[in-house]
């Protein structure tokens, strides 16, 4: 189990996409994936039920969050990356 928050990237005007690489993942013991503002804030639509949750290993795995027509981040906003790891 661990957790970790990535520094703060300035954002992309028009969204970008992340990608991990991961493995000894499962159903059961998923990596999960939020995005939090510059002040360790939840960004709306991207952390708690909508986190990204990766259950297979693999090399560059898109992150997707829940509920999210696309895997793009917020459009021109700072973020942080908060992994967690069960």
């Amino acid at each position: 189990p661990g957790e970790c928050v990535t520094t703060v990237v300035p954002g992309w005007p028009r969204g970008g996409r992340v990608f991990v690489n991961a493995s000894g993942l499962s159903q059961a013991s998923p990596l999960v994936v939020e995005l939090v503002d510059d002040f360790d804030r939840p960004i709306p639509g991207y952390c708690g039920a909508d986190a990204a949750r990766i259950t297979s290993d693999g090399l560059r795995r898109p992150v997707a969050w829940r509920g999210r027509r696309s895997e793009l981040t917020p459009e021109g906003r700072p973020f942080a990356l908060r992994i967690r790891s069960s």
